[in-house]
């Protein structure tokens, strides 16, 4: 089966073909990407990574896409939007925060349960993730002043990491 008729099929993620990505970018501008997938779990994450690897479509996973520029011609492969996996809880003392999520919710979040630190990237308008990838930083702090670990999906298994930067499915900051 080829790869559009495998993504037609799926129910677990919102499908779109030939997305205008000037829809999903803050600068307004770019082609349309060939397949473009909305999803709201790690299953389908993974899921759609693997049919892209097992495919050979080359694939990108954004969030907000307020650091990305799509070229005029598109993108002839799949982008995976994350805005949905925006999940921000606490385990044990720790909080934890999804990829998706935006950063000023993580900072409200934060706020609303006593905790500071973060409030000086108040604004910047990244997901987590993005602020973990590009360190998003402002007046001398940077989000891995207050990061601890990360947590990603690699090859359908969940690794492990303290302070790196990769891409983000939960991060871990200390309680003040």
């Amino acid at each position: 089966m080829c790869f559009k008729s495998t993504l037609e099929h799926l129910t677990n993620a919102k499908i779109h073909f030939d997305m205008p990505m000037r829809k999903h970018t803050s600068l307004c501008v770019g082609g349309s990407a060939r397949y473009y997938a909305e999803i709201d779990s790690l299953y389908s994450l993974n899921q759609l990574i693997c049919l892209a690897n097992e495919h050979k479509v080359n694939y990108k996973v954004i969030g907000n896409g307020t650091n990305i520029l799509v070229s005029d011609l598109g993108f002839d492969g799949l982008i995976i939007d994350i805005k949905r996996l925006n999940d921000i809880f606490f385990k044990q003392n720790d909080v934890r925060a999804m990829a998706g999520a935006k950063l000023d919710k993580l900072i409200k979040f934060m706020h609303s349960n006593g905790l500071t630190g973060l409030e000086e990237l108040s604004g910047i308008p990244a997901t987590v993730g993005g602020a973990i990838v590009m360190n998003a930083g402002a007046f001398k702090h940077n989000i891995s002043d207050h990061l601890v670990s990360v947590e990603t999906l690699s090859d359908g298994k969940i690794k492990f990491y303290n302070k790196k930067r990769a891409f983000t499915l939960f991060v871990l900051f200390k309680r003040n």
